[in-house]
C-alpha cells in the first residue's frame, strides 16, 4: 500500500473510477454500493472517499470519460470522408463500434448529462465536451446543406438532436431485440441498422422535402 500511496491522484481517482464502471455494468449505479467500489478497485472504503466524496461524483467522472470517448469517435468519422452521405454513414458506423466496445459509456452519454457550465468541475468539463460534440455535428449538417447535399429547410441544432435520439435509440434496440428482429423480419443486426440508418438518411437528403423523393 505504500507504493500504491505515492501514485498520482490521477491513477488512484482511475483505478477507482474503472473498478466503478465494472460494477455499474453488471450491477447498475444505483445497486452499487461505495463498499462494492472499494473492495473491488483493492481500496479501503475510507480511502475511496479521500479520492471521490461520494458515488455521485464518480459517475460524474465517467460520464466525463464517456463523453471524451464518443467525442473521439465522432471525429475520427468526421474527418474519415468527404461527402455527407459517407460521413454519416461513418457516424453511424462508429456510434455502432462505441456501444459494441464500451455499452456502459454509451448509456452513460445518453442519460447521465448534466447541465453544468463550471469549468473546474468533471461535470462542466462533461458539458463542454458536449457542446464541442455538438458543434461537430452541427457543422456536418450545414456543411451537407451548403453543398446540396441535404436540405436546405432543416435546423442543423434540433435535427442533430433528433438525429442522436433515433440512432441511438436504432443501436440500443439492434442490441436487445436482435432475436426478434431475426425471427419477424430476416434481418440480422447488421442489416437492421443499414436499413434504419438509411431510412433516415433519406428523411434529410436533398430531394426529399415533405418527404417525398423528387
Amino acid at each position: 500500500m505504500a507504493r500504491r500511496k505515492k501514485q498520482p491522484v490521477q491513477e488512484h481517482r482511475g483505478a477507482i473510477a474503472a473498478a466503478a464502471a465494472a460494477l455499474f455494468e453488471q450491477n447498475g449505479a444505483a445497486s452499487t454500493t461505495m463498499d462494492d467500489i472499494a473492495h473491488a478497485a483493492g481500496y479501503s472504503k475510507a480511502t475511496v472517499y479521500v479520492y471521490f466524496k461520494n458515488k455521485d461524483e464518480i459517475v460524474s467522472l465517467l460520464t466525463l470519460e464517456s463523453m471524451r470517448r464518443l467525442r473521439e469517435h465522432l471525429c475520427r468519422a468526421l474527418d474519415g470522408a468527404q461527402t455527407a452521405r459517407r460521413r454519416y454513414e461513418l457516424i453511424c458506423r462508429e456510434l455502432t463500434a462505441y456501444q459494441a466496445k464500451y455499452p456502459f459509456y454509451f448509456k452513460t452519454a445518453l442519460e447521465k448529462i448534466r447541465l453544468e457550465s463550471g469549468a473546474a468541475t468533471d461535470g462542466g468539463r462533461t458539458f463542454s465536451v458536449g457542446e464541442e460534440i455538438n458543434a461537430l455535428l452541427a457543422s456536418f449538417l450545414r456543411n451537407g446543406m451548403e453543398r446540396g447535399e441535404l436540405r436546405r429547410d432543416i435546423e442543423p441544432f434540433p435535427t442533430l438532436f433528433a438525429f442522436w435520439g433515433a440512432l441511438s435509440g436504432l443501436i440500443l434496440l439492434a442490441e436487445s431485440k436482435s432475436e426478434y428482429i431475426q425471427e419477424t423480419m430476416g434481418m440480422d443486426r447488421g442489416q437492421f441498422l443499414s436499413y434504419g440508418f438509411d431510412m433516415l438518411y433519406r428523411g434529410v437528403a436533398a430531394g426529399s422535402e415533405g418527404g417525398v423523393e423528387k
